[in-house]
């Protein structure tokens, strides 16, 4: 398994744009595609830590603290920072760090901590705002499956379940059965195997009309719009706990 696979995991979780301003969440030090052969977890990735890793034959340190917050001038070794540093690239250990976005989570450490003190009716003190961002293209049927990878490659979250709204779609597209404009295409873990219209998935009603003939004009779009219940599923898990 390649360090980049295990970041991946973590930011399916806690992801980096869940972290505050002034943080510097994510893989700091080191090379995902490197394969991952053990990881240490830790409060810091100080240099005693990073030798405990090189001892203990593991190549990743996922720390909850960055151990870089803002730019460094120089790395000479003169303070814990720059040791932490110099020592980690000397070993090649991989320094992963998951602060902030891991807080804001329900889930994460500030609701393990009202669950740990039996507090109820745990509500968000200050939730984030504009962190999902959506991508609309246009792309023939018969690429959905490549394009879609290869966003997911380039880093972009993989949610349970991810509609992909597709329309001028005509012809045999999934066992035999044509689908109309603005059938939405399941990705992922979808409730069920059967490809379900706009208006089922988004709440939005769906075109009622057969699929236009090929070059035929339709006012139907191409989009990516937020897939209705799961986006607010989604935004549960936003939300930090105090």
């Amino acid at each position: 398994m390649k360090i980049s696979s295990v970041i991946l995991f973590l930011e399916s979780l806690a992801h980096p744009a869940l972290q505050e301003k002034y943080d510097n969440a994510g893989l700091i030090i080191g090379d995902g595609d490197r394969e991952c052969r053990g990881i240490l977890v830790s409060l810091d990735a100080t240099e005693e830590v990073i030798k405990e890793a090189v001892a203990k034959k593991c190549n990743l340190v996922i720390a909850h603290h960055p151990i870089i917050f803002g730019g460094l001038k120089k790395i000479n070794g003169k303070n814990y920072v720059e040791k932490s540093v110099i020592s980690a690239i000397k070993n090649d250990i991989a320094v992963y760090a998951i602060h902030t976005n891991l807080d804001n989570i329900s889930h994460g450490v500030n609701g393990r901590i009202a669950a740990m003190l039996g507090l109820e009716e745990v509500t968000v003190l200050s939730g984030k705002t504009d962190t999902l961002k959506k991508l609309v293209t246009f792309i023939p049927l018969a690429n959905a499956d490549e394009v879609r990878n290869a966003v997911f490659a380039a880093g972009a979250v993989f949610l349970p379940y991810v509609a992909v709204v597709l329309a001028n779609v005509s012809g045999p597209t999934r066992n035999d059965e044509v689908l109309r404009p603005g059938t939405i295409v399941p990705v992922g873990t979808p409730p069920d195997d059967d490809a379900r219209s706009d208006g089922d998935a988004a709440g939005a009603d769906g075109p009622d009309d057969a699929s236009p003939r090929a070059g035929e004009p339709t006012d139907e779009q191409t989009s990516a719009d937020d897939p209705g219940p799961a986006s607010s599923d989604r935004d549960g898990d936003e939300r930090g706990a105090a």
